[in-house]
């Protein structure tokens, strides 16, 4: 009886030791809900200063929207056509451009798409613009002269680093099951964020499962005490972002600009309909510069989220970001990534968008084709 006592006592000591190693080992994933007080206060701020009474456009930065982006030399207006074109079943097709500056971009995808006759009868293409300066008015409108029907939702005084509580305070819900956005395109925005790798993230999960498509392009972050807002963080935040891009275990591709320069453009395949899994921590926020500093125009927030030390291995191993060529500063070689995602865009030509138009895309072994990834460089053709 005694034995019998004491055994049960054992088991429940061990079985308790097994749950607390369980949660001690247990892998934790980046949750913006989880971001640190003076984060959030500093979002605050950002969306303060750009969210001020009487300013109506969109004239602070660099790049203020575009017709067109052409993100990765990717032509986005043939690449909607495309995705469009391959979703036959489907009627309604959701578009999103974070940091819309003017609504340029989102109005001349509308009059593209209301030009082409060879898209289905009865569809309904619904085009989102956000961003953070205020609108005169939330503009929704829609053409249904042509045989497709289009809206627009031109959103201002839009909080981009809480788009998923935006949207749903404006109506949309875009976590329902088999809903999301078919493609996202975001050009020079995201890198002026205090937290785009949470906002990033946020994105992913609102991209159309298994073919939702993201265009954008380099941001900034910190992990663990590695570097300084300089030359040498440039270096080092583009194998992060090669680094965070394979943790998300989504199809990408990227086209480097060079060995420092902070311009790297995305390209980014929601895989399936997991939620995005990003093996970060948030540690704290690091105040890079103060308002009017050169660097304001990096970093609009003046601000860069610094993640706790990743855990083994979560980072890609430097042995494979070298063979990659993640600071390839060779103007030949133009995109590295995914083959199946290059194969899927290549699958029509007219999806990407070179000024050399006598060089198409070839696929060189560079890393290993049967692992999945290689690189691309511009060969001439008759």
């Amino acid at each position: 009886m005694l034995k019998n006592f004491f055994g049960k006592i054992l088991s429940v000591i061990l079985l308790g030791f097994s749950f607390e190693f369980a949660l001690a080992t247990e892998q934790v994933y980046l949750n913006s809900d989880d971001r640190p007080l003076e984060l959030r206060n500093i979002i605050d701020e950002a969306f303060t200063d750009v969210n001020r009474p009487h300013v109506y456009e969109s004239n602070w930065g660099l790049f203020n929207g575009e017709d067109i982006y052409n993100i990765c030399h990717v032509n986005e207006h043939q690449l909607l056509k495309s995705i469009i074109m391959k979703e036959t079943e489907r009627k309604d097709f959701y578009i999103l451009d974070i940091g819309a500056g003017n609504f340029q971009w989102g109005e001349t995808v509308a009059k593209f798409l209301q030009s082409q006759t060879e898209l289905p009868y009865g569809i309904t293409i619904h085009i989102f613009g956000i961003r953070g300066e205020k609108h005169t008015q939330r503009r929704e409108h829609e053409n249904q002269d042509s045989k497709i029907k289009v809206q627009q939702h031109q959103l201002g005084s839009f909080k981009i680093e809480e788009m998923c509580n935006q949207f749903a305070k404006n109506g949309f819900d875009f976590n329902e099951d088999g809903k999301g956005f078919d493609l996202i395109v975001s050009r020079w925005t995201l890198r002026h964020l205090a937290d785009p790798v949470g906002t990033l993230a946020q994105a992913y999960n609102i991209l159309h499962p298994t073919t939702g498509i993201m265009l954008f392009d380099r941001f900034w972050f910190m992990y663990g005490n590695t570097g300084t807002f300089d030359k040498e963080l440039g270096i080092l935040a583009n194998k992060n972002m090669l680094a965070l891009l394979v943790s998300l275990k989504a199809s990408f591709l990227v086209m480097p600009w060079n060995d420092t320069a902070t311009l790297n453009h995305y390209i980014m395949r929601k895989s399936d309909n997991s939620p995005c899994q990003i093996p970060l921590t948030y540690d704290s926020a690091v105040v890079v510069s103060k308002k009017g500093e050169w660097n304001t125009y990096q970093i609009g927030s003046r601000c860069m989220t610094k993640f706790k030390e990743p855990q083994p291995n979560i980072f890609f191993p430097d042995e494979i970001c070298n063979s990659w060529g993640y600071y390839l500063s060779s103007t030949n070689v133009t995109h590295y990534g995914d083959n199946s995602l290059f194969d899927w865009i290549m699958s029509n030509e007219n999806n990407w968008k070179d000024s050399r138009d006598q060089y198409r895309l070839t696929y060189v072994d560079g890393w290993s084709r049967k692992n999945g990834y290689g690189y691309y460089t511009l060969k001439e053709f008759p």
